[in-house]
């Protein structure tokens, strides 16, 4: 990395998205990554944000919010920071902070799906089964591409799963990587007692995630 006028900026934002891309296989890798850019670029709140989210996917959630509470002061109204603090604060049991935050998320940006898949998690911890089923359902409803889908969950919800299968099987028929079809064909599968096929199936979505 350089810090010249010529690429600075370029250099960072290169050094940032190769910290972004080692969060999901190497979190230990992504902070070492991260030091190097703030060792150059001080202030650069992003690779901050970074280090913190591999601190908690390594398992040390509590080192992860030394680094997020000090920004967040500057960063309230931001769905992505408030997802991350979020998500350190149900790490260490804190809850309710973690719910609220991710409440604040979504009401900034209704759309925002990660935030509601993960008040969906918070709120089926918290034991709120209704509130849970809500969140993973408009999560659903932002994410997903295939409106059809829609009518199956309802189906699902209301016990028609034969129904709901033959148009999840409808929809893999055109799209078989369909990763959101697939786990729901595996949802069905678990409820009428196919437990070998529904394993199969999600080993299935996490070879394509």
């Amino acid at each position: 990395m350089s810090n010249s006028n010529n690429g600075g900026s370029g250099d960072l934002t290169t050094a940032l998205d190769n910290a972004v891309g080692l969060l999901s296989h190497d979190p230990r890798l992504a902070v070492e990554q991260a030091q190097e850019i703030l060792k150059i670029y001080p202030d650069a709140t992003k690779a901050k944000r970074i280090m913190a989210s591999a601190f908690r996917l390594q398992g040390m959630p509590q080192k992860g919010l030394e680094i997020l509470e000090p920004l967040h002061a500057a960063y309230r109204d931001s769905p992505d920071f408030l997802r991350e603090i979020a998500q350190c604060y149900g790490a260490v049991g804190q809850g309710d902070k973690a719910i609220s935050k991710l409440r604040r998320a979504v009401e900034l940006d209704p759309g925002h799906a990660a935030s509601w898949l993960s008040l969906g998690h918070q709120l089926a911890v918290a034991g709120d089964a209704e509130g849970s089923q809500r969140a993973f359902e408009r999560q659903f409803e932002i994410s997903t591409r295939h409106p059809e889908l829609l009518d199956a969950m309802k189906l699902m919800r209301e016990g028609k799963l034969g129904k709901a299968e033959q148009i999840v099987r409808d929809v893999l028929k055109k799209y078989p990587t369909d990763v959101t079809a697939i786990r729901m064909l595996a949802d069905i599968g678990y409820k009428i007692g196919h437990l070998k096929d529904a394993s199969l199936l999600l080993e299935r979505c996490l070879e394509l995630a």
